[in-house]
């Protein structure tokens, strides 16, 4: 009250609480199976690795695409020096992503699920070069996934059976 000019002193304070929470953020590791309902989508690359390095394979799987078996660590090693990962420490938590999009020129988006898809971190900018990202929960363990098309994981949100296209900020759909 007194910083909008009530006059009013405070004289004591008389209890004082302070809560402290351990800060734990969340970070992708490594290999996680995908749930039955989103691996019959056929909408992720999901990296059988065996590293803390899942959030670096899935963004190089899906700036190349097209490989016989996308799953493969070892299809995306020779791309590895296309991206600046110096200031990352493995694995990559959440909140390493945006300094690492603004180093890379290239937007990313990641996205939860819960029985159903959400979004966790959206670009505040959109570069030429964008991926989408999947970041799976198994107990204590975190790893991201690729999302190779995010209409098709999202395809069965409503009745409609033509093609729909997916804000990718709201998660609405746009036909």
């Amino acid at each position: 009250f007194q910083g909008v000019g009530s006059g009013w002193v405070i004289e004591q304070v008389s209890d004082a609480t302070l809560h402290i929470a351990k800060y734990a953020p969340i970070a992708g590791s490594s290999y996680i199976p995908l749930p039955k309902k989103l691996a019959s989508k056929k909408a992720i690359v999901n990296i059988q690795n065996n590293d803390e390095m899942c959030f670096i394979w899935s963004i190089l799987a899906g700036l190349h695409t097209g490989f016989h078996n996308p799953q493969r660590v070892a299809q995306y090693r020779r791309f590895l020096n296309e991206l600046d990962i110096r200031n990352l420490t493995f694995p990559v938590t959440v909140d390493q992503i945006e300094p690492f999009c603004l180093l890379n020129q290239l937007s990313i988006g990641v996205y939860g699920f819960n029985n159903n898809v959400y979004p966790i971190l959206l670009p505040k900018q959109r570069f030429q070069r964008h991926v989408d990202l999947l970041l799976l929960k198994e107990d204590d363990r975190f790893h991201y996934c690729c999302i190779s098309d995010l209409d098709r994981l999202l395809y069965d949100r409503n009745a409609h059976h033509n093609k729909k296209y997916h804000c990718r900020i709201c998660l609405r759909v746009f036909y």
